[in-house]
């Protein structure tokens, strides 16, 4: 590779969070209002999700009990995340 081949540029400013603890805060709340009903996380997620979902290692998920599930997306290493809220105190 030459020299003039080098691409010569500047990283790109790193993405600044989009909300995603308010958006689980919301999702948590509606669980807890469903008990016993299964909901789709928004957008696709690492397989750790679920980990830390049942662990309530996400702040969101710290009140009561919830099973996480997931199911792999084609061609992917992330995965659709299905969560339910078994109860527990809030």
């Amino acid at each position: 590779m030459s020299h003039e081949e080098i691409d010569w540029s500047e990283p790109p400013m790193k993405a600044k969070p989009t909300g995603g603890h308010a958006a689980h805060v919301e999702f948590a709340e509606a669980l807890r209002s469903n008990p016993g009903k299964w909901a789709k996380m928004d957008g696709d997620h690492a397989s750790s999700q679920v980990t830390n979902i049942r662990k309530g290692t996400l702040k969101a998920f710290t009140g009561g009990e919830f099973e996480a599930t997931s199911r792999g997306l084609p061609e992917s290493r992330r995965c659709e995340v299905y969560v339910r809220f078994v109860g527990g105190p809030a």
